[in-house]
């Protein structure tokens, strides 16, 4: 089946333009094309074919704004289907939703019998929030003769579980269908499909239960059940229901991956080694499994393993892209941004370009190249506006891991004069002015998050953290990191500062509990200063002492660990 137009045109931005000194747009016409702009250089201002040519030209050079006002330019005179529709592939690569509806509505208009239109214009009135023209368009597409039901209703669950950014609008008209078609187990796959996407668990797992007893034999919905049987706190019966149906289907590597996945995510890392391995042994080049084997090995820090793991898949041809991230991310994290950068230079298409855009820029600026790190995230933000907020964000915390904070301060202005009140750029300016002593500017960030979000455990942690080490307000940093850690009592980020918080309370005792238990659950350096400081205070110098030094040979170049053991020299 042809892959739906949205997925095609986000990889064609990040596969192609991200990754090249020079923008490369979708596939540009040849003559024989026929959306090939007329070779006269005469051609008149104002027609269709000068619109094409203006925005293909736009689109070469990396003029995306123009780019979107010449082909809407196009669209409004056009009658040609083609025209239209590569309007609307251009408007979605860019992010711009406004343009991709008015382009998609057109060209529906001029080519009705597209199915592939009608399914991209369900998606963007749901995105435009015109969920009663959305379900019309379901509808329409299920009720088409000669295509099948069923199949119809599994092509929605991959574009309204993952294409539509209102989770609670897709699960909308997920329930609304269910008027026509809840008599097919397909429904109720995708019903829980998106239920489990929006985070309804409970609604996932009847919806998937459904499926299951209408179609015992059909895998997926006892995949989705036992995920959402999981997610409810449920882990002993989801891995009944799928350790049941990998017995039933031994043979079905998708699935055997499934559940190799399912015993990572249930912490039981060594198990799910051993069923991907076993899986390996039966088809030593399934590159789905040395993949899962190498993201296990990295996982737990096992990089010789993870990096044999991805040359392998390399070796097999397939997810090259994938390999070559990974392998870059392998070397990063042993400090080797040199190799990194190798790496990480390869990566072409596929779901990794961007993030590895991103990685070569803190590769760069690990190596003395800050500029030309901030130049790649500036290109790649004029190259993919539709994540311009996620560059910023790289950008910002590039520039705070490198010191340079009064820069990340002027970067986090910008962005948030074009971005107000977003949530990542909020709260990376409360990082900086934190570092920068502007307590007040800070706060007033972290509120202005908890306005909009106010169980937000990131926000509600870093307040908490900031008053307790950085003022004397300790009774209301602690009522902040209480309500943090009611919402993540297992997050090691907020058991340091609920240890912290006890410890500049007085509470000596509760405060070594509590970093202790972060302390083993993450290695950080953070952590790691923290409790030393603890230890010290009470008397247990030479423990403190050692704990400072492991940390040490494990982050040699932590600002934090540094100040704490000179100024306990003193």
């Amino acid at each position: 089946m042809k892959l739906p137009l949205l997925v095609l045109a986000a990889a064609l931005v990040l596969a192609g333009c991200a990754v090249t000194d020079t923008p490369v747009p979708p596939s540009a016409p040849a003559q024989s094309d026929p959306l090939a702009p007329m070779a006269d250089p005469g051609e008149r201002l104002g027609t269709r074919s000068y619109w094409v040519m203006a925005g293909e030209m736009a689109l070469h050079r990396g003029d995306y704004a123009f780019a979107l006002e010449a082909w809407s330019e196009a669209v409004a005179i056009t009658t040609r289907a083609e025209v239209a529709e590569r309007a609307a592939e251009v408007a979605l690569a860019l992010g711009d939703d406004e343009v991709a509806l008015l382009a998609t509505e057109r060209w529906l208009e001029l080519a009705p019998e597209r199915e592939d239109a009608a399914r991209v214009l369900m998606v963007l009135y749901l995105r435009a929030g015109r969920e009663e023209e959305a379900l019309a368009h379901a509808r329409g597409l299920l009720e088409r003769e000669g295509h099948s039901t069923r199949e119809t209703l599994i092509e929605f669950k991959a574009l309204l579980a993952e294409e539509v950014r209102d989770d609670d609008a897709a699960l909308r008209l997920a329930r609304a269908l269910g008027e026509d078609y809840d008599g097919l187990p397909e429904y109720h796959y995708l019903l829980g499909s998106v239920a489990y996407s929006a985070g309804h668990a409970g609604e996932a797992a009847d919806a998937a239960g459904r499926a299951r007893s209408m179609a015992p034999g059909w895998v997926q919905p006892h995949v989705l059940h036992a995920r959402a049987l999981v997610r409810l706190d449920r882990e002993d019966e989801g891995l009944e229901v799928i350790r049941g149906v990998v017995m039933e289907h031994p043979g079905d590597d998708w699935l055997r991956l499934a559940y190799g996945q399912m015993l990572f995510d249930t912490g039981q890392p060594e198990y799910a080694e051993r069923e991907l391995e076993r899986l390996l042994e039966a088809n030593p080049e399934l590159p789905e499994a040395i993949y899962a084997l190498g993201l296990l090995a990295q996982e737990q820090r096992r990089f010789e393993d993870a990096y044999d793991y991805f040359i392998r898949l390399l070796r097999t041809g397939e997810r090259p892209d994938n390999a070559y991230y990974h392998l870059g991310v392998l070397e990063q994290k042993q400090g080797n941004h040199d190799t990194a950068l190798r790496w990480l230079s390869q990566v072409q298409q596929g779901q990794y370009v961007l993030p590895a855009q991103i990685r070569l820029a803190d590769s760069l600026a690990a190596t003395g190249s800050l500029s030309t790190a901030r130049e790649l995230l500036g290109e790649l933000r004029k190259r993919n506006p539709s994540v311009a907020v996620s560059l910023y964000e790289a950008e910002g915390v590039l520039l705070y891991r490198q010191g340079r904070y009064p820069e990340a301060l002027e970067l986090y202005d910008k962005a948030l004069r074009e971005h107000r009140d977003e949530y990542s750029l909020l709260y990376g300016r409360a990082l900086v002015n934190e570092r920068l002593d502007r307590l007040r500017a800070a706060e007033r960030d972290l509120r202005r998050i908890l306005e909009q979000r106010p169980d937000d455990t990131m926000a509600l942690n870093a307040l908490g953290y900031t008053l307790a080490d950085r003022t004397r307000r300790h009774d209301e940093a602690l009522d902040y990191i209480q309500r943090a850690f009611e919402q993540e009592p297992d997050n090691p980020a907020v058991i340091d500062s609920m240890g912290w918080v006890k410890y500049r309370l007085g509470d000596y005792e509760a405060a070594e509990r509590y970093l202790r238990r972060a302390h083993a659950m993450s290695e950080d350096p953070e952590i790691a200063a923290h409790l030393g400081e603890v230890l010290w205070v009470t008397g247990r110098e030479d423990e403190a002492q050692a704990i400072w030094r492991q940390a040490l040979e494990v982050f040699p170049d932590s600002d934090i660990l540094h100040e704490t053991v000179e100024r306990f020299k003193r």
